[in-house]
């Protein structure tokens, strides 16, 4: 379950595999900057959530996706992904032209490790990442929190 707060944008999850039972001690770590590891999670992803607000300040929460690889990797603080012609991300698109704070969500399903990135997005009519697609998404992170169950 996803829920948003006001300022900055950030999504809390519900840990799914809690189901009831005993809580399971998580080990958090939070940074502004991509370690070596992020990046090789994020480079492999095939599927990832994006949440947007609106200008009404209501939150759009899709999941994304394509190839693995989907996402690219610039630097430690920046990665792209390309428009692709479903619902999910033009809705995402039409909330960024309004307010650029952007939260990705990915999720390790066999371990339950999330990496939350939040920061602000722009769309760019003119992909470097990506010279097969008409436009991508520049995403600028601010702040990560990873979270792995111990």
């Amino acid at each position: 379950m996803f829920m948003v707060t006001e300022e900055p944008l950030v999504v809390n999850v519900d840990d799914p595999y809690q189901n009831g039972r005993e809580h399971t001690p998580q080990i958090v770590t939070r940074a502004n900057a991509l370690t070596a590891t992020q990046r090789d999670w994020l480079e492999r992803a095939n599927t990832f959530y994006v949440a947007t607000a609106t200008g009404s300040a209501r939150v759009d929460t899709s999941r994304c996706g394509g190839p693995f690889g989907v996402l690219r990797v610039g630097d430690g603080k920046h990665l792209a992904w390309p428009e692709h012609d479903d619902k999910a991300t033009f809705r995402a698109l039409e909330n960024l032209e309004v307010d650029s704070r952007c939260v990705i969500l990915l999720v390790d399903r066999e371990n339950g490790a999330t990496l939350q990135l939040s920061g602000h997005a722009c769309i760019d009519s003119n992909p470097s990442y990506f010279p097969e697609a008409s436009r991508s998404v520049a995403f600028t992170i601010e702040r990560i929190v990873e979270t792995q169950i111990a």
